[in-house]
Parts: structure tokens; sequence; C-alpha cells
């Protein structure tokens, strides 16, 4: 009888031992689920080990994507705030006090220094000037050697966008001499016809350059080019060797690629619905309007060209994504004709519907590696390309793991 109670506490202590592992292993999947919001914004080491996000929670999470581990570093954190330092292993936020903090991934603190809140903002890999955008979309520059605050306004004094409630996308060149941003432009649809003279400043006339994509030199602080068509919010993005610029629009339709260094349209990137828009100067027949030559099928469930982002995954070939699809299309430099559609998977959840949280997607061209954030939890997803097969491979989905 003694036997018999003794199994039968045994038993129950078992039973209460199962349930309360499985309640912690429940317990910790909610709170990696639900406790960590929306990602906003995030960036990606060089060498493709860490991540850093920033998310509408205010959280701050260091992503160690060897270890496949996640450590929130603040939860007082501006959302848009998230960004990795070129060159090494230090990234770059701000907190809702306005203290900037530049952080290693050991967790040292290297600088702090006070700023406006930031709707974006980057620093040069030497850690000596810091560029940002403001609430009014003002560019600034901090020289931190001499503590020296100037803006990047030609002979304009404010930076004025028809479409507010969105951060301003900035872009360093790799040798940190050229900063490229893009907000807005418009109304487009024409590329300009004057060409810059790449070295010497821009003679700015009217507030219209400013919400052009803008090729600045980050010493002088002064704008170099412009790059004139698109129309409503617009994002683009500098190619690794600095000869091209590619950027898109919410239309949809209005897609460019240019000469970095003269303004020069090379082509009309070619909507994956319609072709490419034949100029009414360059039409051999007056009925065709479009040229539908270099189109490949579209996957059943591809129903958009308005512009997320734009993001090179190598030294040749960049990504489009479009808002409300499940894909990233593929092009190449000097190529109008998009080459594939490669899938991001559905069932992962890719961020693809929000313009404002297009700084939630980031790459390193020179190892082919894709990060970007899922739309409706705080997790992250991991990708590679191989550039043999043109095939684009989840590594990491942390939601499998967190």
């Amino acid at each position: 009888m003694v036997l018999k109670l003794m199994s039968i506490k045994k038993l129950y202590i078992f039973m209460f031992l199962l349930i309360a592992s499985t309640c912690i292993f429940v317990n910790k999947k909610y709170f990696y689920e639900f406790r960590e919001s929306p990602i906003v914004s995030l960036g990606l080491s060089d060498d493709g080990s860490y991540v850093v996000s920033s998310h509408e929670n205010n959280s701050i999470i260091l992503w160690d994507l060897t270890k496949q581990k996640a450590n929130r570093i603040s939860s007082n954190a501006n959302i848009y705030s998230a960004y990795f330092i070129k060159g090494g292993h230090n990234y770059l936020w701000q907190n809702l006090n306005n203290e900037v903090f530049v952080d290693s991934v050991n967790g040292v603190r290297l600088l702090s220094f006070m700023a406006e809140p930031s709707y974006s903002h980057v620093m040069t890999s030497d850690m000596k000037q810091y560029l940002m955008a403001d609430d009014y979309f003002h560019v600034w520059k901090y020289d931190l050697v001499n503590n020296d605050w100037s803006k990047l306004n030609g002979r304009v004094n404010r930076l004025q966008y028809f479409y507010l409630g969105k951060t301003l996308n900035m872009h360093l060149s790799k040798d940190d001499k050229y900063l490229l941003t893009a907000g807005d432009s418009g109304p487009g649809g024409k590329p300009s016809e004057v060409l810059c003279e790449f070295g010497e400043v821009v003679n700015f006339s009217s507030t219209r350059a400013f919400i052009s994509v803008t090729l600045w030199d980050v010493d002088q602080g002064l704008p170099l080019c412009v790059y004139d068509g698109n129309s409503g919010k617009t994002h683009a993005t500098l190619s690794p060797d600095g000869q091209y610029v590619v950027g898109g629009d919410e239309q949809g339709p209005l897609n460019f690629f240019w000469d970095a260094k003269t303004s020069a349209l090379n082509t009309r990137l070619a909507s994956v619905f319609s072709g490419i828009y034949i100029l009414p100067e360059d039409r051999i027949d007056p009925e065709i309007t479009r040229d539908r030559s270099g189109l490949i099928k579209r996957p059943d469930d591809f129903d958009s060209n308005k512009t997320i982002a734009y993001k090179y995954i190598s030294d040749d070939y960049f990504l489009h994504f479009t808002k409300g699809t499940n894909y990233a299309v593929l092009y190449e430099n000097n190529n109008p004709w998009p080459l594939k559609f490669l899938p991001l998977g559905k069932e992962n959840d890719p961020m693809n519907y929000s313009y404002m949280r297009n700084n939630a997607i980031d790459t390193v061209p020179e190892i082919n590696r894709l990060v970007m954030a899922q739309q409706y939890s705080g997790h992250i997803l991991v990708y590679d390309f191989d550039v043999e097969t043109l095939e684009l491979n989840l590594v990491w989905n942390s939601a499998d793991t967190l």
C-alpha cells in the first residue's frame, strides 16, 4: 500500500513537471512572438553576422545570426534609429531623450551625443561624421571631431515634402564620400535634361531639387547631382561601386536607372506588367506606346509594381520590393528587363506593405545577404543570394527558433 502511494506521488510529480515545462515553453514562444512589436528599421553588419533593429514598441534588439539569438538593448528607443555602421561591429541608435549612441556588439558604449529626433540617420565608418534627417526633413551633418552642426541645404533653407509621415531614405557610399537621399519626388515622369558635372556643386534654384533623389558630398555637405523623374514617395539606392543610382516610386511604372556621376538616364526599368513606356518621339508606330518584348511570366499572386524599396544584393544585381507581394524582383545593371521573381515565402510573413517601413530591409552586396522584417511580428528573415543560380535561399526565420 505504501509503495502504491509512493508511485502515485511520483506520477503526480512527473505530471506537474511536464505541465510546468510545457507552460515555460509556451510562454517563451509567446514572449518572443508578441513582446516585440513589428520592426520599423534595421541594419546588417558588413560580415552578415549581426542585425540591429528598432521596433514599434521602442525596443532596440541586437541579433546574433551565427548563434541565432536576440538580445534587447533598450526599451526606450526612437523607432527609426537602428543602423549598423559599415566596416565593423558597431551600431547606431537613439533613445527617446534624443541621445544618440554608438555601441559595439560586445556591449561597449563608444560614443554618445545629443541630437534632434532622427527620422533616419547614418554615420561614416570612421565615426567622425553623423548625418540625419529631423522631423521637418532637414538634413543635418554633425562633425564629431570639431563638435560642429551644419545643414546640408545648398541654397535652400528648408526641405519641403508633399508626403509627410515617413522617413527620409539615406544611403552612404562604400567609401563614405557620398550620401544619397530620397523621400519624395514630384510631379515626375521625365528625367532631367540638365546633367550634373560631377565634382561641381549643383546650382539649386528651387525646393524641387531637394524632393528629388539627390547625391551629396559628405565632406562639403553640398549637393552634387539630382536624379529627376519619379513621382510621389520615392526610394533609391547607390550601386556598391558608386557608378549607378536606381530608384522607383509608389506610383509603380516610374522606375529609373541613372548614371550616378552625370545623372543621365541609362534606362527606364520595365514595369513587370506593361513593359517600358516609349516616348512619343521614339515611337515607330504611334499606336504602340509600350515595349513588352523582354517581359517574363509573372507569378499568379504578383499584383503590384508600387515601390517599397530597391536594394543591391551583389555588385551587378539588385532587388525591387513592391507593395503587397511576397516576391523580390531581380534586375541586373544596365538591363531594363526583370530577370526573375524571387519568392520570399508567404508563410514567412515578409514585410511587404508599408513604404514607411522600407528601412526594415537591408543587404550586404559583398556577401549576397538580405535581412528583412516580418510584416506582423518583431521577427527577422535572413536570406542568401546565389549568384550562380540566381536563387534567394532562406537561411533563418527567427520565428522558428525564438
